[in-house]
């Protein structure tokens, strides 16, 4: 069945966000005296979702401080910081490239929403007309967009059959499973390439492979 709507992940998969959320996540952990995340391969390994769990393994204890008050330092950190972030390599062509085939695309963010308008606001003019709906969590906090996605789903008109997510991590792709649709992962987010690989989903090493499969996949 030909695809009929994106379903897009935006950090990591459009915008380009790993550098500064490597920094940021260094300063809190600098303060707290734990191990600094040496280098964007060992950040890949740790990161995952749902996040509370990613900042357990990197050394943070909820028992002596609540994982709320370091999701909201993290927060207001990453706010200040991120107008500087860029858009992922082809995110505009390829948005405008599946736009040009008639596709409806949809945001499905697992940030706060409030954050999520702030990320979005240097592209408010360049790719965020390009989607029919821009979508983020209640909170802060990271647990993930699963019942989100499936609430745009029971309301939208399309069966998952007709859908594509497009993500940087195993999150999206529980997430497809979860709503019944095809996925498509991306590299150079914030999980490795490998974790990637030895999901089963197909995977691509740039967003300029995209229009293309996402072609492949309406066969």
């Amino acid at each position: 069945m030909p695809k009929r709507c994106v379903i897009w992940d935006w950090n990591g998969t459009l915008f380009d966000d790993l550098g500064l959320c490597i920094q940021v996540e260094n300063e809190l952990l600098d303060e707290r005296g734990l191990p600094r995340i040496p280098s964007r391969e060992a950040y890949l390994q740790v990161f995952g979702f749902p996040v509370r769990d990613y900042y357990r393994r990197l050394g943070f204890d909820f028992s002596q401080e609540p994982y709320e008050a370091v999701a909201a330092d993290y927060t207001r950190r990453y706010e200040a910081a991120c107008p500087a972030c860029a858009l992922c390599p082809g995110a505009e062509e390829n948005l405008a490239a599946l736009e040009e085939r008639g596709l409806c695309q949809v945001l499905i963010s697992a940030s706060g929403r409030r954050s999520l308008a702030h990320q979005m606001a240097p592209f408010s003019r360049s790719i965020a007309p390009r989607f029919s709906a821009i979508l983020g969590v209640e909170h802060d906090l990271a647990h993930g967009k699963r019942h989100l996605a499936e609430g745009w789903l029971a309301q939208s008109g399309f069966s998952p059959h007709q859908l594509v997510a497009v993500g940087d991590t195993l999150h999206d792709l529980e997430v497809a499973r979860a709503l019944g649709c095809d996925c498509i992962l991306v590299e150079g987010g914030h999980q490795s390439p490998e974790a990637l690989r030895t999901s089963g989903a197909p995977v691509i090493s740039t967003l300029a492979q995209l229009p293309a499969l996402v072609d492949s996949l309406g066969k």
